[in-house]
């Protein structure tokens, strides 16, 4: 026969494995990829091919990116990596999934308050 204690320490124990994942934990980042080394060159690229002048511009990045719920306004796509930054002094931000950059915002007001 189970002891109560027993009982509750295997209930404790099970509960703990039920726990959902803290979707800002980088190494629970599966379903976006971990975030390469090089996604300001990445980025960059991206934004380049936006800009009159890609040669000249400069760029400044917020500390660090962050992981974002979309929901349903992307198909296909739920969590993603947020970069936020400026382009020629204008706020931009990236949204990258697998390291692909998807989407671009420059001077919005969403570009705006990414690194608030």
């Amino acid at each position: 026969m189970i002891r109560t204690t027993d009982f509750l320490y295997l209930l404790l124990i099970l509960a703990a494995g039920c726990a959902p994942p803290d979707p800002r934990n980088v190494d629970d980042a599966a379903p976006i990829g971990p975030l390469a080394a090089d996604y300001q060159e990445r980025v960059k690229a991206d934004l380049a091919r936006s800009l009159a002048a890609p040669a000249g511009a400069i760029y400044t990045f917020e500390a660090a990116p962050s992981i974002v719920n979309l929901g349903k306004r992307r198909a296909g796509v739920r969590y993603a990596w947020y970069v936020c930054g400026t382009v020629n002094a204008k706020p931009f931000l990236s949204v990258l999934s697998h390291n692909v950059v998807i989407d671009r915002e420059i001077d919005t007001s969403r570009a705006k308050d990414c690194g608030k």
